[in-house]
Formats: C-alpha cells, structure tokens, sequence
C-alpha cells in the first residue's frame, strides 16, 4: 500500500492524524514553550511524530535519514524531517510563490574534504573563486550520503524531505500557530546558478527563477548548507492548518495520573515531615 507523503498524497483521514498527533504535544511536554505557557512540539517531536503517523521508526542518534517506514513487500524508504518557523507573512505565501527552509548540513568539515581533495581552499572561497565548481561538489557530497544509505537498502527514488513549516511570533501560542506539511524527492534541478552572495556565502540560484535563490552555503562561518524550493514544487502537501489545545499537565499531575496510590504516599509522608 503506498505511503502518505512518500508515494501517493495524504488524505483527510492522513492530516488529521498528523494534526491530532502533534497537538499532543501542547500539553506542556511539547519541546518548545511558547510565552502562555503553552508548549508545541519540537524538531525531535517532529521525528517521532511522523515516524508514528506513517508506521516507520525514528532511529536515535545522528543518521542520514530521521525516520525510516516500510511497505507492504517490505520495501524501506527513508524520510529527512525538517522544520521552521516563520513571520506570518511568509508563511501565507507558501499557499503561492513562498519557500520552505531545510538546512541540510551543517558540518563543514564534510563538504570541505571533497573540495580540498580537488585542490580547493578556505582562500579561494575568501576569493570568491571557483562558484561553479563548489556548489557542484557540494550537491554532489550530499547526494553521497544518500547514496550510501542504499547500503541499507533504502529505495531512494521514494524516499524524500518531509518539511513541517509554521507560524512562529514572539507573541504566538497554540491558539494562533498555525502548519503546513511538504514532501520533496531528494534530488535537485539541473542547471544552478553559483555566484557569491557575499565572501561568507555562496548561493545557488534556481533555475526556473533565476533571480530567486535556492541554496545558500556558508562555508567559512558555520557550515550551514540551506535549501530553499518553492513550496508549489512539493511532490505532496496538506492544507495549512492550526493544532487542538490539549489539558495542560506539570509533571507532578503526570505522576499523579500514572502512579496515584504512590504520589499519594509520597504527599502524605512529606506534609508528615513539615
């Protein structure tokens, strides 16, 4: 059976699961808190969130791919889960010519061995040299990665970039937070466009847009390799869509609900003890 957002578009029935799923997490034990003491799940919620929703697993530790689900024949896929927040304004345009983020690296050890195999440096990137030649060889490492999980034999054709996009002010809260799910293939368009942004980034620019861009790559001041598609390229998306308000619990009522007669114990032993 095809999977939601691998191989064939989510249903009604998909989204809602998704959205049910992660409104769990505004129950206080969402990763990040918002200033109403609200909470709302986090990059590692997000993980696990659609690890659960699509009968995947979500593996601990550093892997290329965060989630990984099967089919029914047993074929494996792998999923890079992504998420990011955004000004209103930005987020409402992802219904029209807006991009989705997806940092893809931030190691640049990783991206500068391969160059530095072909001779270049740290100095012709100060330079301002070599825009070409970088930009492919990074895509290229990338798309090594990917490569490599075949080992594990991942079907790579169908595995793909979930991004999770949202709202995100600094007065927000659950009630006016609002998220959009897309799915990409791995592979990029043919023909980018390298030329330096400045001398701390190189950016990669789209094709189809040549004046807009689609990857920036800071390879002297933290390493991060950003990708920017527009949302309209998605292979799948759901409709933008806000969370349920869950009871908010401390820990304390946690402890309370799953282990009453021992909490009980424990409140009467130190009102004993003042």
């Amino acid at each position: 059976m095809p999977i939601a957002f691998v191989n064939r578009a989510p249903s009604d029935q998909d989204i809602e699961k998704f959205r049910l799923f992660m409104s769990v997490y505004t129950d206080g034990f969402g990763y990040e808190k918002n200033k109403d003491g609200t909470t709302r799940p986090g990059w590692r919620d997000f993980e696990r969130i659609v690890a659960e929703a699509l009968n995947g697993d979500a593996p601990e530790g550093k892997a290329i791919f965060d989630v990984i689900v099967e089919d029914e024949v047993q074929q494996k896929y792998g999923i890079s889960v992504k998420s990011k927040g955004f000004t209103n304004n930005k987020f409402a345009e992802l219904l029209s010519d807006g991009r989705v983020y997806m940092e893809l690296c931030n190691s640049p050890a990783k991206l500068w061995e391969p160059l530095k195999e072909q001779g270049i440096n740290e100095q012709n990137f100060t330079a301002q040299e070599f825009a070409t030649e970088i930009g492919e060889s990074i895509l290229d490492t990338v798309h090594s990665w990917y490569e490599h999980s075949q080992i594990e034999n991942i079907v790579l054709d169908s595995s793909r970039h979930l991004t999770v996009s949202y709202t995100n002010q600094a007065n927000s809260n659950n009630t006016n937070i609002r998220y959009q799910l897309h799915s990409f293939a791995l592979d990029f368009p043919e023909g980018i466009i390298w030329r330096y942004k400045s001398t701390k980034c190189l950016s990669g620019y789209d094709p189809d847009y040549p004046e807009e861009v689609l990857f920036d790559w800071y390879g002297l001041s933290g390493g991060q390799l950003k990708y920017y598609p527009r949302a309209e390229k998605a292979l799948y998306s759901s409709p933008q869509f806000a969370l349920e308000l869950a009871p908010i619990m401390s820990i304390s009522d946690r402890v309370r609900q799953y282990w009453p007669d021992t909490q009980h114990t424990s409140d009467e032993d130190s009102s004993q003890r003042e």
